[in-house]
């Protein structure tokens, strides 16, 4: 791992959101290619799980596939978030019946209940995660009561760190995260109960890298 980088929150804001704009088109070849990706089989247990027209957050959407025109494939509402105004762009044409914002996740406000589901694939990584917790809560209080999360995080204890060149893309960025047992307890501490929680190995086009995966189930209501 490289050595560490904690950054300011605004530092973290462009590093992140000029890297993705960067490797845009990239970006989306890397995503539309990744046969057999584990998110691709836990974004079928969640759909399976939800009511036919959920209403889906999608946290991190980037060029809008696989995930998001998956889901509205499915039949399902999705609202896409994306730092990257060049990712949104993408987004929007890939997947022109669901909606998109760009905006950094941090700075969004729902209504109570407004989602039967969040899903956040390699994006929470991105994130301070001083602000996690906070996070988590937020999406606890976006939730219907008994909705789901899906999200991946990161297995490393790591304030931060430069990626020169993420996924091979040619393009800077920046992660962070905790270690599982950390992430978990913030999970529960907001409501948010993993039904399935999983660390992994896959495949990237840089080598492998670890995963945590999590299902977890809104417990209760505001």
């Amino acid at each position: 791992m490289p050595p560490e980088a904690e950054l300011g929150d605004s530092e973290v804001v462009q590093v992140v959101r000029d890297g993705y704009d960067a490797v845009a088109e990239n970006y989306l070849s890397y995503a539309g290619q990744a046969e057999g990706h584990p998110r691709h089989s836990w974004l079928d247990e969640l759909l399976a799980r939800l009511a036919p027209a959920s209403r889906i957050l999608e946290l991190g959407c980037g060029p809008g596939v696989p995930t998001a025109l998956r889901v509205v494939s499915a039949g399902h509402r999705l609202v896409g978030v994306d730092l990257s105004p060049r990712q949104i762009e993408l987004a929007r044409r890939h997947a022109p019946d669901a909606e998109f914002i760009n905006t950094d996740m941090l700075k969004l406000s729902f209504e109570a209940s407004s989602f039967d589901a969040v899903v956040a694939f390699y994006s929470i990584i991105h994130v301070p995660r001083r602000h996690y917790a906070a996070l988590f809560e937020r999406i606890h209080h976006w939730l219907r009561p008994d909705g789901w999360l899906l999200a991946s995080f990161g297995t490393g204890n790591s304030s931060g760190w430069l990626e020169e060149d993420l996924l091979g893309l040619g393009a800077a960025n920046w992660t962070n995260s905790y270690d599982p047992a950390t992430t978990e307890r913030l999970l529960l501490d907001a409501h948010l109960l993993p039904k399935k929680a999983i660390e992994l190995t896959q495949d990237e086009p840089t080598g492998p890298e670890r995963w945590f995966y999590v299902l977890a189930r809104n417990s209760r209501n505001d």
